[in-house]
């Protein structure tokens, strides 16, 4: 990750699309990803809310920039597929991560 190399949420989205629809390599994939409150970077996020163990992401940072990319499965069993990045943001990294843990569990939260 680097803040000279674009890289667009879009694009991550895709990327993790054919690993889940046409890689033969997925379960692999999907196993190495760290799970919410669980594993990996995602450890410590999330421990008591419904994304616990139902979200696997990698996650990115550098300087005044934050992302999370992966896969959650919503209480309806819809399985999502989600990037995000917040870039320059102008509060506390902190705050930054906090934002992005509450667009998580929306997604986990999704009915339809």
């Amino acid at each position: 990750m680097s803040r000279y190399d674009g890289f667009t949420p879009s694009q991550m989205v895709g990327i993790l699309s054919y690993m889940k629809n046409k890689s033969r390599y997925f379960t692999y994939f999907y196993n190495s990803l760290p799970v919410a409150g669980e594993t990996g970077t995602m450890k410590n996020m999330l421990k008591e809310t419904l994304t616990k163990g139902k979200l696997r992401a990698k996650s990115g940072t550098v300087s005044r920039v934050k992302a999370y990319a992966g896969y959650v499965t919503s209480v309806s069993g819809r399985d999502i597929i989600f990037s995000m990045v917040v870039n320059n943001f102008s509060c506390s990294s902190k705050k930054a991560k906090a934002q992005l843990e509450k667009l998580m569990i929306a997604l986990a939260a999704f009915k339809k």
